[in-house]
């Protein structure tokens, strides 16, 4: 008999109910002060089906806790109200290696598909490079076109690697950047909008930065990620969080 493999997923709830959540700030987003805010993000409880990779983990965590936040605090979910409502509804994250790398860049590095699924089987599509890839972003023309799915609501692409100017302008030609009205909604299509965010990883820290659609407030559009997390990266006896 063949075992059916477990799925690797995070299942997303409330941590303690009686509190207000990140589905209580998309009622009522402008009565949210950032201190209550901050309280409403961290009010969130994960429950891993297995051992999750630690960038794996601190990506996810960086999204609920600091990029709905950004989000909130830039202004940025006005245009991308969908992206901002769907990671208050997220249920679970499932996880899954991008297998469509050749031999020769899997040794070059390694590459995570992240689902965040909805009630509705809806999703955010994010694809992570891991600390230490060299793949000049190789899986982000399949990313732009693995975004046309219906169901497919947004697609973030996350990279240790800062693109170059030429690969900015080519995600921006994708993104209608040049139109005043669809800067910063930054479409892929009539359904999905698209984000890039860049990480730098060190035993010290690991800063998350969002450079399209850059808002021009770099304190603002970046995010530093618990420390307990980043020693996770570091230190191979130390356990995962779940």
């Amino acid at each position: 008999m063949i075992k059916k493999k477990v799925k690797k997923e995070i299942l997303i709830s409330k941590l303690i109910d009686d509190l207000p959540g990140m589905e209580d700030v998309i009622t009522e987003p402008r009565s949210y002060s950032p201190e209550r805010l901050k309280d409403a993000c961290n009010n969130i409880k994960f429950s891993a089906s297995q051992e999750i990779d630690p960038i794996e983990n601190i990506t996810i965590q960086f999204i609920f806790r600091n990029f709905f936040y950004i989000m909130h605090q830039t202004g940025l979910y006005n245009p991308q109200r969908r992206l901002f409502n769907h990671i208050a509804s997220v249920e679970r994250v499932e996880i899954k290696e991008f297998k469509k790398l050749t031999k020769v860049q899997k040794e070059a590095g390694k590459i995570s598909d992240l689902y965040f699924y909805d009630i509705h089987k809806r999703y955010i599509l994010l694809r992570l490079e891991h600390p230490s890839s060299q793949l000049d972003f190789v899986a982000l023309p399949k990313l732009f076109s693995d975004a046309n799915n219906a169901r497919c609501l947004a697609a973030i692409y996350v990279s240790n690697q800062r693109p170059s100017a030429p690969m900015l302008e080519m995600i921006r030609s994708k993104t209608s950047y040049k139109n005043p009205m669809e800067k910063y909604r930054s479409p892929l299509n009539d359904h999905a909008s698209f984000d890039f965010i860049s990480y730098q990883a060190s035993p010290s820290s690991v800063i998350y930065k969002l450079l399209h659609p850059d808002l021009a407030k770099d304190e603002s559009a970046s995010a530093n990620v618990p420390a307990e997390l980043i020693r996770m990266l570091y230190d191979n006896s130390y356990s995962v969080v779940g």
